[in-house]
């Protein structure tokens, strides 16, 4: 009797173990299961205790399937705006999705235009994001009349967008932003400064480097606003700054009405379609030497900015490099 109870507990013991064994396998189905169906939506949700990266929750399991990730796009839309107030080609994106801040990347700096503004966004786009609402925006520019003017907030509202940019505010209607403009002048910086190793060249060097009449024109300018004999340039460690050396002194004359002075070392800080604080460029006016401070690609112009005077050129008449007189 005694080993009839013994099997009978034994029995009792194994059926219990299997019992236990088939439910956690049940449970643990059920969780990949889970997973595996995890749409857009949950991974945000996943993610809101950390860092969304580029689309995906960072703390989500590695099942979650790459489908579900939203791009920089969707999550626009998410937040009420249109997908067309970045550019296109963004490569990625980084949202704390506790307190909504965010960074955006983008290939190099961009120039686009849009509901006939001229807006620049910087290779890095950093802000905070809610609902209808984008505030503390670093890194994207309105030209102004001849100065570019950071917008720092935007707002989706009934129907329509609207940019703050100081105490300018400009609203347009959301439908012309719902495809992302291409940049007409987008520029890799990290890629020039790994092809012109000390960041110098002169038109004597080897044909992998670009020489200063190339990055003029990776920049968006036509090559004919510097002269002919260019001895070599330096770019900036911030991929902006810029000088150029000339071999002397050198003047020459632009659209048969234009008389430009180029001293022996030209700088400035130069983006896509845009030089500024330029220094070493001074333009005649009767009897005066005036100062260039900044020449624009506006179109299929280039223009000329001397303190609150504008001269206009077409690029067409700059696509090649005057001699010194």
């Amino acid at each position: 009797m005694a080993s009839i109870n013994h099997h009978l507990l034994l029995a009792a013991a194994a059926a219990v173990l299997l019992l236990a064994a088939a439910a956690t396998a049940t449970a643990s189905r059920v969780t990949v299961t889970s997973l595996a169906n995890t749409t857009s939506s949950s991974v945000a949700a996943l993610g809101s205790s950390g860092i969304i990266a580029g689309g995906r929750a960072a703390n989500a399991s590695a099942n979650t399937t790459a489908a579900a990730e939203p791009t920089v796009y969707e999550m626009l839309g998410k937040y009420g705006f249109p997908p067309g107030i970045l550019p296109a080609g963004a490569q990625g994106y980084t949202l704390d999705a506790g307190d909504g801040s965010f960074q955006v990347t983008l290939p190099g700096d961009c120039v686009v235009d849009v509901q006939g503004y001229k807006l620049r966004y910087r290779s890095n786009i950093y802000g905070n994001v809610r609902a209808g609402s984008i505030d503390g925006l670093d890194g994207v520019s309105v030209k102004i009349a001849i100065v570019w003017v950071g917008i720092h907030d935007v707002e989706a509202d009934g129907g329509d967008v609207t940019f703050h940019a100081g105490a300018i505010s400009k609203s347009s209607p959301a439908d012309g932003f719902q495809t992302s403009p291409s940049c007409h002048n987008n520029y890799y910086l990290d890629y020039f400064k790994s092809n012109t190793a000390d960041n110098s060249t002169s038109p004597s060097s080897p044909s992998a480097d670009p020489t200063a009449y190339d990055m003029l024109q990776r920049f968006g300018f036509p090559v004919g606003i510097l002269p002919q004999g260019v001895q070599g340039y330096k770019l900036g460690d911030d991929g902006s700054s810029f000088e150029v050396y000339l071999a002397g002194d050198c003047e020459f004359r632009v659209a048969k009405k234009y008389v430009l002075h180029y001293s022996s070392r030209v700088a400035g800080q130069i983006a896509a379609g845009s030089i500024t604080s330029l220094e070493g460029v001074k333009v005649k006016e009767a009897f005066t030497w005036l100062r260039i401070s900044e020449v624009d690609v506006d179109g299929d112009n280039i223009k000329l900015h001397v303190g609150l005077i504008t001269a206009t050129v077409a690029a067409d008449q700059l696509t090649v490099s005057p001699q010194c007189n």
